[in-house]
Protein backbone atom coordinates (compact mmCIF):
# COMPACT_ATOMS: atom_id res chain seq x y z
CA UNK A 1 0.00 0.00 0.00
CA UNK A 2 3.24 2.10 0.46
CA UNK A 3 4.71 1.30 -2.75
CA UNK A 4 1.44 2.51 -4.05
CA UNK A 5 0.87 5.90 -2.34
CA UNK A 6 4.37 6.78 -2.78
CA UNK A 7 4.53 6.16 -6.62
CA UNK A 8 1.54 8.10 -6.78
CA UNK A 9 2.57 11.07 -5.08
CA UNK A 10 6.20 10.80 -7.35
CA UNK A 11 3.68 10.48 -10.21
CA UNK A 12 1.70 13.85 -9.18
CA UNK A 13 5.09 15.72 -8.18
CA UNK A 14 6.60 14.61 -11.69
CA UNK A 15 3.79 15.79 -13.59
CA UNK A 16 3.41 19.20 -11.88
CA UNK A 17 7.16 19.63 -12.95
CA UNK A 18 7.08 19.25 -16.10
CA UNK A 19 3.94 21.31 -16.84
CA UNK A 20 6.19 24.01 -14.90
CA UNK A 21 8.63 23.80 -17.44
CA UNK A 22 6.34 24.27 -20.59
CA UNK A 23 4.52 27.11 -19.11
CA UNK A 24 7.61 28.94 -18.59
CA UNK A 25 9.86 27.75 -21.54
CA UNK A 26 11.62 30.53 -22.98
CA UNK A 27 14.49 28.91 -24.02
CA UNK A 28 17.18 30.17 -26.15
CA UNK A 29 17.10 30.57 -29.77
CA UNK A 30 19.54 28.90 -32.74
CA UNK A 31 23.18 30.31 -32.18
CA UNK A 32 22.61 31.64 -36.04
CA UNK A 33 19.81 34.16 -34.47
CA UNK A 34 21.87 34.84 -31.31
CA UNK A 35 24.52 35.98 -33.73
CA UNK A 36 22.55 38.34 -36.06
CA UNK A 37 20.79 39.76 -33.06
CA UNK A 38 24.85 40.16 -31.71
CA UNK A 39 25.66 42.00 -34.94
CA UNK A 40 22.50 43.96 -35.49
CA UNK A 41 22.44 45.18 -31.31
CA UNK A 42 25.94 45.22 -30.07
CA UNK A 43 25.08 47.89 -27.76
CA UNK A 44 22.12 45.54 -26.17
CA UNK A 45 22.25 44.74 -22.38
CA UNK A 46 19.25 42.98 -20.02
CA UNK A 47 18.85 40.42 -23.09
CA UNK A 48 15.43 38.54 -22.42
CA UNK A 49 14.84 35.65 -25.22
CA UNK A 50 10.98 34.38 -25.74
CA UNK A 51 9.38 32.37 -28.31
CA UNK A 52 6.43 33.26 -30.29
CA UNK A 53 5.07 30.54 -32.08
CA UNK A 54 7.68 29.46 -34.50
CA UNK A 55 9.03 32.74 -33.80
CA UNK A 56 11.73 34.44 -31.40
CA UNK A 57 10.83 37.75 -29.61
CA UNK A 58 14.40 39.35 -27.70
CA UNK A 59 14.04 42.22 -25.32
CA UNK A 60 16.48 44.31 -24.45
CA UNK A 61 17.87 47.94 -23.27
CA UNK A 62 19.92 50.18 -25.13
CA UNK A 63 21.68 53.10 -23.64
CA UNK A 64 22.83 54.62 -20.05
CA UNK A 65 20.56 56.09 -17.40
CA UNK A 66 18.91 58.57 -17.37
CA UNK A 67 18.18 58.07 -21.53
CA UNK A 68 17.59 54.01 -21.30
CA UNK A 69 15.44 52.86 -23.98
CA UNK A 70 13.47 49.86 -23.99
CA UNK A 71 13.14 47.52 -27.43
CA UNK A 72 11.89 44.53 -28.64
CA UNK A 73 12.99 42.92 -31.74
CA UNK A 74 10.97 39.87 -34.04
CA UNK A 75 13.32 37.09 -35.31
CA UNK A 76 11.86 34.36 -37.47
CA UNK A 77 13.32 30.74 -36.95
CA UNK A 78 15.30 30.84 -39.55
CA UNK A 79 17.16 34.14 -38.01
CA UNK A 80 15.69 36.60 -40.28
CA UNK A 81 14.74 40.05 -38.71
CA UNK A 82 11.10 40.63 -38.80
CA UNK A 83 10.72 44.14 -36.63
CA UNK A 84 11.93 46.34 -33.96
CA UNK A 85 9.37 48.13 -31.43
CA UNK A 86 9.76 50.77 -29.19
CA UNK A 87 8.20 53.03 -27.10
CA UNK A 88 8.25 56.84 -28.14
CA UNK A 89 7.12 59.48 -25.89
CA UNK A 90 4.56 62.07 -27.83
CA UNK A 91 6.42 64.43 -27.44
CA UNK A 92 8.76 62.69 -29.57
CA UNK A 93 6.47 61.93 -32.27
CA UNK A 94 7.93 63.78 -35.67
CA UNK A 95 5.41 66.82 -36.27
CA UNK A 96 4.30 65.43 -39.27
CA UNK A 97 3.42 62.40 -38.62
CA UNK A 98 0.97 64.33 -35.78
CA UNK A 99 -0.44 66.02 -38.30
CA UNK A 100 -1.44 63.20 -40.38
CA UNK A 101 -3.21 61.66 -37.80
CA UNK A 102 -4.80 65.09 -36.73
CA UNK A 103 -6.04 65.15 -40.52
CA UNK A 104 -7.26 61.94 -40.26
CA UNK A 105 -10.66 60.82 -39.96
CA UNK A 106 -9.20 59.49 -36.42
CA UNK A 107 -8.29 62.26 -35.67
CA UNK A 108 -10.47 63.80 -33.51
CA UNK A 109 -9.96 60.55 -31.23
CA UNK A 110 -9.01 60.23 -27.60
CA UNK A 111 -5.37 59.29 -27.31
CA UNK A 112 -5.28 56.60 -24.66
CA UNK A 113 -1.52 57.15 -23.80
CA UNK A 114 0.68 59.47 -23.53
CA UNK A 115 3.47 56.99 -25.56
CA UNK A 116 3.11 55.53 -29.24
CA UNK A 117 4.97 52.54 -30.21
CA UNK A 118 7.40 52.81 -32.95
CA UNK A 119 8.05 50.05 -35.33
CA UNK A 120 10.61 49.10 -38.15
CA UNK A 121 10.19 46.60 -40.55
CA UNK A 122 11.09 45.39 -43.76
CA UNK A 123 8.29 46.46 -45.49
CA UNK A 124 8.83 50.33 -43.69
CA UNK A 125 8.47 51.95 -40.27
CA UNK A 126 5.69 53.32 -38.74
CA UNK A 127 3.59 54.84 -35.60
CA UNK A 128 0.83 53.04 -33.79
CA UNK A 129 -1.45 55.14 -31.70
CA UNK A 130 -3.76 53.77 -29.19
CA UNK A 131 -7.10 55.62 -29.48
CA UNK A 132 -10.07 55.31 -27.64
CA UNK A 133 -13.58 55.41 -29.65
CA UNK A 134 -17.30 55.36 -27.24
CA UNK A 135 -14.84 53.54 -24.55
CA UNK A 136 -12.89 50.67 -26.99
CA UNK A 137 -9.60 50.94 -27.71
CA UNK A 138 -8.47 51.04 -31.20
CA UNK A 139 -4.47 50.74 -32.73
CA UNK A 140 -4.26 53.25 -35.64
CA UNK A 141 -0.88 53.02 -37.82
CA UNK A 142 0.62 56.04 -39.58
CA UNK A 143 3.87 55.81 -42.07
CA UNK A 144 6.53 58.11 -41.89
CA UNK A 145 5.17 59.08 -45.35
CA UNK A 146 2.40 60.01 -43.45
CA UNK A 147 -0.38 57.28 -44.70
CA UNK A 148 -2.77 56.82 -41.65
CA UNK A 149 -4.97 53.42 -41.71
CA UNK A 150 -6.19 51.04 -38.57
CA UNK A 151 -3.38 49.12 -37.12
CA UNK A 152 -2.30 46.45 -39.40
CA UNK A 153 -1.21 43.15 -39.02
CA UNK A 154 0.99 41.85 -41.59
CA UNK A 155 3.94 44.47 -41.41
CA UNK A 156 5.60 41.86 -39.86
Amino acid sequence: MKTNKFMLILTVVSSLAMMACDMYDDGIPSKTIRNEFKASFPQARDVEWDREGLNWSVSYEIGTYPDVVEYETLYDGKGKWLMTENDVRLADVPENIKSALAASEFGTLYLDDNEVEFYQTAKGNFYRFDLEINGRDIDVDVTENGTVTLARRDWF
